[in-house]
């Protein structure tokens, strides 16, 4: 055995295990063979414990290569001053559980105490990653990640989780200051770092609401605004206990953050209001009463809103409960301040009653929005119809279509019409060719095509719009520079640039000058070239070099670099304008970049032009994809008749557009015929995974697929619109307010039946689960459906 293998079995020391010592005679070879069983076990304890330890110090490397790889670091080094310094700063910090620090370092983020506990726990999965800072009695713990780790931390915590709020602190000891803040609603600050590798699946909405309980009745007054779309709305209505008008406006609205009154976490009220926030995944933000007083609120946010001050101030006016939500929202969000944003804002009056009602069970119960919890895009219903190409626009536009599934029938007609042309019509157009294209459409819906597209592009790319940019383009780019990729201003937009641009030329042409002239005197080929390091020098091969003089060199230029190729010298005359050159270069730069600067301000005034366009495009590319997924489906899919009133709603051959995009399935239609008088109501029995749930759910599907204006999976739908639809699936227990499985689906139950119209579909799986089978037996009968 050679010495390193004895080094490895000296670890049995520390282990307390037997040592073998193989250096002696061989008298275990020769001895009895009744010591042969000892000998071979301590030969085995000895390799195995060999073994062992090899295998605990590769699995460390493996776990700080995992370390590296998650983003998080196991050592942070910092002087004792340093630390004590910034420990005393941290432990000064307001104590909130829901805000997660970040102390930017050099070129990575740390955090401390309990947010560097859950950050460990949540990404790594392990507290050994965290660091201590400090010794002795005075200890912080830590963690730190990579740039990279910090983005993905964010963005699950602002858009995914939304239930934390995020703070990033800069500077160094115990001088730091908080330069970014974000919250779920409020995501400016980090914008770069959330959309730097991902895309904005919705735009953050953030609502106010104020409640006032009169005579036994919740009045409530909300207010939010979108600042992505830059739209302001209020509305007031009546609600129940449960508060479903408000979750319903929520769903719809896309809400991530809610503001409420402090005062209000004190009621019974309040406590329900936080539990609606949670089931519906919204940030909740308590501010002071006074914010939401409404002292001359219609003068204050008349600043903000474009269009008839008149007419806004009496929308404000109208609403006093809107309207205290209103004041808190402008006052949390800070546009008052912001005076960019002043003359932006659209005013908006909300109505409950412009699309169909969906509440956080419903949306959840179908599969309408995408989870990280999807096998593939197929498994939701928004993955399914976003067949869309404009980068973003499109996909955000058809989720909040799914939120929202119209009421007005003539409208979801429109869209079936623009849907079925699309259909007929299988020509690929260039984006600079849509207007033509419509233009020169004469199909049966032209008509639709023209009032809901083709006068607006007419008006958004005139010359009084994209025509006045077009020549503001035109105008400020330079066209030569532009052939070779390059983006500058032009030199005859501006005079100053211009004089500069003509006098940098001449001291260019001087430059050649004195390039021939250095060429003809020294009797050889130079090259003149450019350096970053020396500004205009000569170049010349070292072969060539050998050819003159040293004496004639030494007294007209002087060297500058001497490569393994070649040499680079100078003289006085080129070292000159050389300078010169820069110099004018250099002002020329920062004239361009002034100019740059006021380019985009101009520019920025055309956002509203731009932004019509965006919205038309993105129309066209959801209905575009509505028409795409019903000719690529392997099965296909029938236009509805959706009609108003009180009628029936008939599916036949009826499928769910889910579950049949899905590999390896065959899917088997099925008939529905709920029909007023006759069968209205229908109980759906069967084995265990017979389809029951998937039947219930996919008539629901069809349901709001037909109002968003898409063409259904079904051989025929007659479909009368509904104004809401509630799902009661697969409900659960909470121990911690002491709710069982069968009171939360009474609960859930008695809300439904408590806010359903004659014009509600709902659908209900397995109600009545009870300790026992008399528990649920005995509560159908006492349900009035």
């Amino acid at each position: 055995m050679t010495a390193e293998d004895e080094d490895v079995l000296d670890y049995s020391d520390e282990l307390m295990l037997p040592r073998l010592n193989l250096s002696t005679d061989r008298f275990l070879v020769v001895s009895s063979l009744a010591l042969f069983p000892l000998w071979l076990m301590q030969i085995v304890r000895a390799w195995t414990v060999t073994l062992l330890l090899i295998f605990m110090q590769a699995k460390r490397r493996l776990y700080k290569r995992k370390m590296n790889i998650c983003g998080c670091r196991l050592y942070v080094h910092l002087g004792p001053k340093q630390a004590l310094e910034f420990i005393v700063f941290f432990n000064k910090l307001p104590e909130d559980e829901r805000v997660v620090r970040f102390f930017a370092r050099k070129d990575y983020y740390m955090a401390y105490g309990d947010n560097a506990a859950f950050i460990a726990m949540t990404y790594p999965k392990t507290l050994t990653a965290l660091c201590r800072l400090g010794n002795g009695s005075t200890t912080l713990s830590g963690v730190s990640v990579s740039k990279n780790m910090f983005e993905e931390i964010i963005f699950d915590l602002l858009l995914e989780r939304r239930d934390h709020s995020v703070e990033l602190y800069e500077g160094n000891g115990s001088k730091w200051i908080l330069a970014k803040s974000g919250t779920p609603g409020m995501i400016g600050s980090f914008e770069d770092a959330l959309f730097a590798s991902n895309e904005m699946k919705g735009t953050p909405v953030v609502m106010a609401v104020h409640l006032t309980v009169r005579e036994n009745e919740r009045l409530l007054g909300i207010a939010f605004v979108d600042m992505v779309r830059r739209t302001l709305g209020m509305t007031e209505f009546k609600d129940d206990d449960q508060f479903t008008n408000l979750e319903s406006a929520m769903v719809a609205l896309s809400c991530r953050e809610c503001v409420v009154p402090q005062d209000t976490g004190r009621s019974q009220d309040a406590r329900k209001l936080r539990g609606l926030m949670e089931r519906c995944n919204v940030f909740l933000t308590e501010r002071k009463e006074k914010d939401f007083r409404a002292r001359d609120l219609e003068q204050v946010a008349a600043r903000l809103m474009k269009g008839p001050a008149e007419q806004n101030r009496n929308i404000v006016a109208a609403q006093e409960g809107a309207a205290s939500a209103l004041a808190a929202l402008l006052v949390y969000t800070g546009l008052l301040a912001d005076e960019s944003a002043h003359g932006k804002y659209v005013l908006q009056p909300y109505s409950l009653n412009q699309y169909m009602r969906l509440d956080a069970a419903g949306l959840r119960a179908l599969n309408v929005m995408e989870t990280k919890l999807d096998g593939n895009k197929n498994f939701s219903l928004s993955g399914l119809m976003n067949k869309t190409n404009t980068v973003g626009m499109g996909k955000r536009l058809l989720n909040r279509w799914l939120r929202q599934p119209l009421l007005d029938v003539q409208e979801i007609r429109n869209r079936q019409d623009v849907v079925q042309t699309f259909l007929q019509d299988e020509t690929s157009v260039r984006l600079l060719y849509i207007k033509a294209h419509l233009d020169g459409h004469d199909g049966e819906f032209s008509g639709v095509l023209e009032d809901r597209y083709t006068q607006y592009f007419t008006d958004w790319t005139g010359p009084d719009h994209l025509g006045r940019y077009h020549d503001l383009v035109e105008a400020v780019l330079d066209d030569d520079l532009l052939e070779h990729g390059k983006y500058m201003i032009s030199a005859a937009y501006d005079s100053s640039l211009e004089k500069i641009k003509d006098e940098r030329a001449i001291v260019e042409e001087q430059i050649q000058k004195i390039y021939r002239e250095a060429g003809n005197n020294l009797g050889i080929h130079l090259k003149l070239h450019e350096s970053p390091q020396y500004g205009h020098v000569f170049k010349l091969t070292l072969k060539d070099m050998k050819k003159l003089s040293n004496s004639y060199m030494d007294s007209f230029y002087t060297v500058m670099e001497i490569g393994k190729r070649d040499v680079t010298f100078t003289n006085s005359r080129l070292s000159k304008c050389s300078q010169q050159y820069s110099k004018l270069s250099e002002e020329y730069y920062k004239t361009q970049r002034k100019l740059v600067r006021k380019v985009v301000d101009i520019a920025a005034t055309f956002l509203e032009v731009f932004e019509g366009v965006a919205s038309l495009l993105a129309d066209m590319d959801v209905l575009l994809g509505f028409a795409d997924l019903a000719a690529s489906s392997p099965s296909p899919y029938v236009r509805p008749s959706v009609t108003a009133g009180d009628e029936d709603i008939i599916l036949e051959g009826s499928r769910h557009p889910c579950l049949e995009a899905q590999d390896d399935v065959s899917f088997i239609p099925n008939d529905c015929r709920l029909v007023r008088g006759k069968s209205r109501f229908l109980i759906i029995t069967g084995p265990n995974m017979g389809g029951k749930s998937t039947y219930i759910r996919q008539v629901a599907v069809n349901v709001l697929m037909a109002q968003v204006g898409a063409f259904v999976p079904c051989d025929r739908a007659d479909i009368c619109v509904r104004d809401c639809i509630f799902a009661r699936v697969g409900a659960g227990d909470c121990q911690l307010r002491g709710v069982s499985t069968f009171m939360a689906e009474m609960l859930e139950t008695a809300s439904i039946l408590k806010s359903a119209t004659e014009k509600s579909l709902i659908i209900i799986d397995e109600l009545g689960r009870g300790t026992s089978t008399y528990d649920g037996f005995e509560s159908h009968p006492r349900l009035k459906i």
